[in-house]
């Protein structure tokens, strides 16, 4: 089951989007700025039970409308490639140096429920769950074995971006580091939606055959 996963690509895809901002992160990096990790710990604590819930949904989700509708997988990694790309566009986007005003502490609930509100946690784990990781999501153990998996690489990433906050976001104020650390997650995910389309594998099968 779990041999029958293309790992490589599904590994690359999770790891990408850990790295690009999103309101996970940058929640997380504020909350570290401001209260430091120990207050900011509730809060990722909420946001992995909600990945981990979402996740679970996500993976029965998936499973159901590929026995049901077969070519949903075809049309979902077309919706996954236009929504990895638009990550890219808004990581190109992406600015370090708002000035707001210092927010109020947010505790578990405001971790956990943001994950049912935030659409890039959604699509993320459709996206996943019916174009990489569909030969585990038929039975609940292995769909559980990912969804904690995902939690865990959720507390791993948010930790780092509280922990490592405060200096993230003062070299992130930098243009020149910004546009470059930007840069190159969009390439990256461009690249991924590409694979996902399987762009790749068919220029390697042109290069082959010439």
């Amino acid at each position: 089951m779990f041999s029958e996963v293309d790992w490589v690509p599904a590994l690359t895809f999770v790891l990408i989007t850990a790295l690009s901002p999103g309101p996970n992160n940058l929640s997380s990096a504020s909350m570290g700025v401001f209260y430091g990790y120990k207050r900011s710990l509730a809060y990722i604590v909420g946001i992995i039970c909600g990945i981990l819930i979402t996740s679970i949904l996500a993976g029965l989700i998936a499973d159901v409308l590929l026995q049901v509708f077969p070519a949903y997988e075809t049309i979902l990694r077309g919706v996954g490639a236009v929504y990895i790309l638009w990550l890219a566009y808004r990581t190109l986007q992406a600015s370090y140096t708002d000035e707001a005003d210092r927010p109020e502490p947010m505790g578990f609930w405001d971790g956990f429920i943001l994950q049912f509100l935030n659409v890039k946690v959604m699509l993320f784990s459709l996206t996943l769950y019916a174009s990489y990781l569909y030969p585990v999501i038929d039975q609940f153990l292995p769909l559980f074995i990912t969804a904690a998996a995902l939690a865990a690489r959720a507390f791993l990433i948010n930790s780092l971006w509280s922990l490592f906050g405060e200096s993230i976001r003062r070299w992130l104020r930098k243009p020149a580091v910004s546009m470059a650390f930007n840069t190159i997650i969009a390439l990256a995910l461009v690249y991924n939606a590409a694979d996902l389309l399987g762009i790749p594998k068919f220029i390697k099968q042109i290069l082959t055959i010439n």
